[in-house]
């Protein structure tokens, strides 16, 4: 029996999920949650095989609950399900550590059938340009994300240079974000420079208006 929590903000696509997978024989539901802090605690005491996640969640992202989740339990399976359908979303929850993708109006007997897929390793996706191109089981998902960012134009940031721009999302200034990362003023302006030119941006207003159209961050958000 695979055990599935399901995480979703939206009542009735909540229920409906609840329900496809009591429907069925192999399946059982392990839990839900309607954000993101929640899901993170629950999943954390029931330990389920896999998690359905949303990706546009109160409280905590679905990108970010994964994150934290997998830290913990790398064995954990991860199968978003969610509306949104650019690239720059697969790539964030492929990048998160994801295994599947599916967009919310895939038939119910496909969510399950996902569901299975994520359980058994695989890496089933539904937006048509993450499709086709030959894969290592054990890399796919991040093989999958690279390649997606380099067709949608989204620069590969290191960690540090993420946090400072997460920093920038946050509406916080160079000196903000380096008494809040230890870092000294003179590496927040250079790490700022060379985000400004990853995403060919000139100043700080440029720069989060094009890493928020990639999805890299989100303004004004919680991290």
């Amino acid at each position: 029996m695979i055990r599935v929590f399901v995480v979703e903000d939206q009542p009735m696509m909540r229920e409906a999920l609840c329900l496809y997978i009591e429907s069925t024989n192999d399946l059982e539901l392990a839990g839900e949650a309607d954000n993101g802090v929640e899901a993170v605690e629950q999943i954390r005491a029931h330990r389920p095989d896999v998690v359905v996640m949303d990706v546009d969640l109160p409280g905590q992202n679905g990108v970010a609950a994964t994150q934290s989740l997998l830290k913990e339990m790398p064995e954990l399976a991860v199968l978003v399900v969610t509306t949104f359908t650019t690239d720059h979303h697969v790539v964030r929850a492929l990048r998160a550590g994801a295994r599947g993708y599916i967009t919310k109006d895939a038939h119910a007997s496909t969510v399950l059938e996902a569901v299975r897929s994520v359980f058994a390793g695989h890496h089933p996706l539904t937006p048509r340009s993450a499709l086709g191109a030959p894969l290592h089981p054990e890399t796919a998902p991040l093989d999958i994300a690279e390649a997606l960012a380099r067709n949608a134009g989204i620069p590969d940031v290191p960690p540090g240079e993420l946090q400072v721009l997460k920093g920038i999302a946050r509406g916080q200034t160079n000196t903000e974000i380096a008494r809040s990362l230890h870092f000294s003023r003179e590496t927040v302006k250079t790490y700022s420079k060379r985000l400004n030119e990853r995403f060919g941006t000139h100043d700080r207003t440029q720069l989060l208006v094009r890493a928020a159209e990639l999805g890299v961050v989100e303004p004004r958000s919680n991290y």
